[in-house]
């Protein structure tokens, strides 16, 4: 139960009486003398001044309390058992002993549970028995105080038993500390806490007043504009106004007039409407200029402010380990103070540093917790992140997954911010000012992690494999983090995702739940958290070398010509077999192909699918679909195989021009429902395929379903394996064809034939009914089934030489 206290700190002392008096504290009745000599009221007020944690002086700003007639530091303000950071919301006090007057987290705040206690329980007897015990003679005389009659004995022995319980308990030892403190200084970190939380309340008032700066900058754009507007429209109305009123000079009739003023009256409406267009435009081109302006303001205070902080901790962490006699040669060497090393290619790949994602779940949850709720300082939030974590990794994860899980472009901020609210502290991303490569740099330098922003191009939106990147164009800015002694790249930006709620199957008249914990999934990329630079460079291009943190650095030149990827292509762990460029020649036959390979653990459980469309409007007949050349979808001029681990994708182009071809995956979990169709593809790899020269035009592929053709697809989805046919393209000589397959169940086939020689309706279709028959074809496809083997038997006999397509549904 959460024992919150609403407490009322002016409490009065009176001098007209020498008789004790009696007055209610937090619900607790003491009696105090009320003549006190001047210089014991003086030691009094000087104890209620001081933290009850550090015994240091509280003041008003750094206060909070009085809470059990105790005040804290804001930092100070934590959990007895594990040292948890505090506050009103999330503070208990002990509802059991009235005497306590500490404070615990909701893990750790005495209960008194449930259920009845009486003298019959034999769990209750054996704590009656234990005042021979030491401990339970001291809770004896703790209880002394306390009036308990005779109807009370239940409750007494109750709270003995929960005493016990508690103080048998080890306290956790869990707190937050920095790596170059060793445990006998870990008392030092409340020094370091206080002096980070000074540091950042100086750098406030500077950040304060470079608002009050972009603030009055903006006004006095806003005023500029608005006075050249109203100019330039004040000049064009005249010149208007002039010609109207000498068109009405030289007019003939009454008739004429009307229709001058009615031509005036548009015109002046057309100009009043051009002028708002012309001002909102420039509005616009004048707020954003600012905006990268105030960025870059930002961006240069946030650094400085950084150094700043780092600097700091260094310099308490190496004054508490000098104070404590760890000043010998090794420590000095160790803990001096540090500087990041030159940029410079990692010893270390990602997997060297963790395997899989899942080993940072407890820092996760954490991070995910945090977010959840609210902070006033940088200090404070930094602090909760990295609570109980020791290592630059973990501490750099929390930070990562926090940016990632708040979600900031989608904060609802009030109009009114002031800087010491939660809101406050990220008032730069309202205001535009701070972006997640900034906040992200801020954020690691109150954990005395080295990070800086790298600026670049990327391969972002709007851009298409093969594209040259003129100057200022696709303009990027990242991090780079010191991690182990390495450098290591973030991109908080693209690793950013929103929350998605698991959804609950509709009920009738029933409201919908409240979302809770165990129904929310926050979604992230894992790829933008410290990639590869062989694998980064292929989306992020730095303008400084040596930031591509390459053994052989490359040209922007090379940068566009390398392949387009995604980050599922690595989230995949997908290899190129061949075409490791961008854009891709075909020969005269209009042909190429690309192959990737699928890693052994996956390549049973990867789908891929694919989208070739016309590069240009221009190209195709039919503008208004880029993915069809005469009628036919251009899918038909591609084959798309698996062949165990190795995806191919064998390109025929029709016609001379540019094509782009997109590449999606996606993972197939078994029996995610009846259908099999629980994945969405997304993309991983893009190319432009580039016709120059056709001399023998390809026909296109029968109109079979879209997709992947061969037996691997019945492998993956139904785990039905082929047992006579294992290639996608068979030539034969001899009729009829048998094609047969082993069932894992007995299942319901439907087999369907498709040539070009024979037209076809509704050959997009991916699901064809037994009765269906959409052409004159399905008549020549027949199937055996084998109910004791589970075995079925396709039996083809083709009326005609050709090129024929079969579809076989399960």
């Amino acid at each position: 139960m959460n024992t919150n206290e609403s407490i009322n700190s002016s409490n009065n002392y009176s001098s007209s009486s020498t008789s004790p008096a009696s007055f209610n504290l937090a619900g607790e009745t003491v009696a105090i003398p009320t003549i006190a000599s001047a210089s014991s009221l003086s030691s009094l007020t000087l104890l209620r001044d001081r933290c009850r944690r550090c015994q240091q002086l509280v003041y008003v700003t750094e206060r909070i309390g009085p809470v059990k007639d105790s005040l804290y530091h804001k930092l100070c303000f934590k959990c007895l058992k594990c040292d948890r950071q505090l506050d009103f919301k999330t503070y208990f006090t002990n509802s059991i002993d009235l005497s306590d007057k500490e404070i615990y987290c909701q893990s750790h705040v005495p209960r008194s549970g449930k259920g009845v206690f009486s003298t019959e329980n034999i769990h209750i007897q054996n704590v009656m028995k234990a005042p021979k015990l030491n401990l339970m003679q001291k809770l004896d005389d703790r209880l002394k105080s306390t009036n308990l009659d005779s109807q009370s004995v239940s409750i007494a022995h109750a709270m003995k038993a929960q005493q016990l319980l508690h103080l048998g308990r080890e306290k956790i030892s869990a707190i937050h500390k920095f790596p170059a403190l060793p445990p006998d200084v870990l008392h030092a970190r409340e020094e370091v806490r206080r002096a980070q939380k000074s540091l950042e309340d100086k750098h406030r008032e500077e950040e304060d007043q470079l608002f009050k700066k972009f603030q009055v900058d903006r006004q006095l754009e806003e005023k500029k504009l608005e006075r050249e507007v109203t100019d330039e429209w004040e000049k064009r109305l005249q010149l208007l106004t002039a010609r109207y009123e000498d068109d009405l000079q030289k007019k003939r009739d009454q008739s004429i007039e009307r229709e001058l003023t009615l031509r005036f009256k548009k015109e002046k409406a057309e100009l009043e409407q051009n002028m708002t267009l012309k001002r909102e435009k420039k509005r616009e081109l004048i707020r954003k200029q600012l905006m990268e302006k105030e960025q870059e303001s930002t961006h240069s205070l946030v650094s400085k402010f950084s150094k700043e902080m780092i600097t700091l901790i260094q310099e308490k962490e190496l004054a508490a380990l000098t104070e404590n006699g760890l000043d010998d040669l090794q420590s000095a060497n160790t803990f001096s103070l540090r500087q990041p090393p030159p940029p410079q290619p990692p010893h270390h790949r990602k997997r060297d540093l963790y395997q899989d994602p899942s080993i940072f779940e407890h820092v996760d949850q954490q991070a995910i917790a945090v977010a959840e709720s609210d902070q006033t300082s940088y200090t404070e939030l930094v602090d909760q992140l990295t609570y109980g974590l020791t290592t630059d990794l973990e501490k750099a994860r929390a930070i990562f997954r926090w940016i990632t899980v708040k979600d900031l472009n989608a904060i609802d901020f009030h109009n009114n911010l002031a800087a010491d609210t939660p809101m406050g502290l990220l008032r730069g991303i309202k205001y535009g000012t701070e972006t997640y490569h900034t906040l992200f740099m801020r954020l690691c330098s109150f954990a005395a992690i080295y990070c800086v922003d790298v600026k670049g191009h990327s391969k972002s939106v709007g851009y298409e494999p093969g594209m040259q990147i003129a100057e200022g164009k696709f303009t990027n800015t990242w991090n780079a983090v010191v991690i182990d002694g390495e450098w290591r790249f973030v991109q908080c930006n693209w690793g950013a995702r929103h929350l998605v709620m698991s959804k609950d199957k509709k009920q009738v008249d029933v409201a919908p739940p409240k979302p809770t914990r165990e129904k929310i999934k926050y979604q992230y990329d894992e790829h933008y958290f410290l990639p590869d630079p062989e694998d980064f460079i292929l989306e992020f291009f730095p303008y400084k070398t040596e930031w591509q943190l390459l053994e052989s650095p490359i040209t922007l030149q090379q940068f566009e010509q390398l392949p387009f990827v995604r980050s599922l292509f690595f989230h995949y762990h997908l290899s190129f077999v061949n075409q490791q460029h961008a854009v891709i020649q075909t020969d005269n036959r209009g042909a190429c192909d690309i192959k990737l390979r699928m890693p052994d653990s996956l390549k049973h459980r990867l789908a891929f699918h694919f989208h070739l469309r016309f590069a240009h409007t221009s190209m195709s007949e039919q503008a208004e679909d880029l993915s069809e050349f005469q009628g036919v979808r251009l899918e038909r001029y591609v084959l798309h195989t698996v062949q165990d681990d190795l995806v191919s994708f064998n390109i025929h182009v029709p016609q001379e021009g540019d094509y782009f071809i997109e590449i999606f995956a996606s993972l197939v979990e078994p029996d995610p429902n009846p259908f099999g169709q629980s994945f969405k593809l997304k993309c991983v790899c893009k190319y432009r395929i580039a016709c120059k020269n056709l001399i023998q035009r390809m026909h296109p592929l029968p109109a079979c379903a879209s997709g992947e053709w061969g037996p691997a697809k019945a492998i993956r989805h139904f785990n039905i394996c082929p047992l006579t046919h294992f290639q996608a393209i068979f030539e034969t000589h001899q009729l009829p064809i048998i094609i047969k397959f082993r069932c894992p169940k007995q299942l319901k086939f439907h087999g369907k034939l498709s040539s070009n020689q024979y037209s076809s309706i509704n050959h997009d279709q991916s699901i064809i009914s037994n009765s269906a028959a959409s052409n004159g074809l399905d008549k020549y496809v027949k199937y055996e089934y084998d109910e004791y083997d589970f075995i079925i038997s396709f039996i083809i006999h083709l009326p005609h030489d050709g090129q024929y397509g079969i579809d076989l549904y399960a």
